[in-house]
């Protein structure tokens, strides 16, 4: 694909989980980070990178009836970065972690106070506890409302 930004696909990545998720919530927590922001808490610790700041142009949540697909886009994206992120993210969907607590994480600039990292597997994006993948192409999330700016 030839474009202007980069996208992460995390096609071949599949969480399990078995908990409640407010995925409003973690959506509106995507805002924050939204435009040129440092991303060193959600960097791996030992990236030898020295610039960490990256351009998100777009972050959301979709969800269908068996699976929570993370998308995002930007110009770059760091070493451990999009994991990171969603695992902090997950957080805030379970009400352990608030909106504004996500806002000192990314200021702190320090990978020890965001969450632990999405694991890493084999399969395609998060699903329900108990529920088979099966085949499930991406589906395209939809685009924020323009005068209010929250996703449907």
């Amino acid at each position: 694909m030839i474009g202007s930004s980069l996208t992460y696909i995390l096609l071949c990545q599949d969480w399990e989980y078995f908990f409640l998720l407010d995925v409003e919530a973690m959506n509106n927590a995507t805002f924050i980070f939204l435009g040129k922001q440092d991303f060193s808490s959600f960097c791996k610790s030992a990236a030898e990178v020295e610039n960490k700041i990256c351009i998100i142009s777009n972050a959301q949540w979709c969800e269908d009836e068996k699976f929570l697909r993370f998308h995002i886009s930007g110009n770059r994206f760091l070493h451990g970065m999009v994991r990171a992120i969603v695992g902090t993210l997950v957080d805030v969907g379970r009400k352990v972690i608030t909106r504004e607590d996500f806002i000192h994480i990314i200021d702190a600039r320090d990978r020890t106070k965001a969450s632990q990292s999405a694991p890493a597997a084999r399969t395609r994006g998060a699903r329900r506890g108990g529920e088979s993948p099966g085949p499930s192409p991406p589906r395209a999330c939809p685009a924020p409302d323009p005068r209010t700016g929250r996703r449907p």
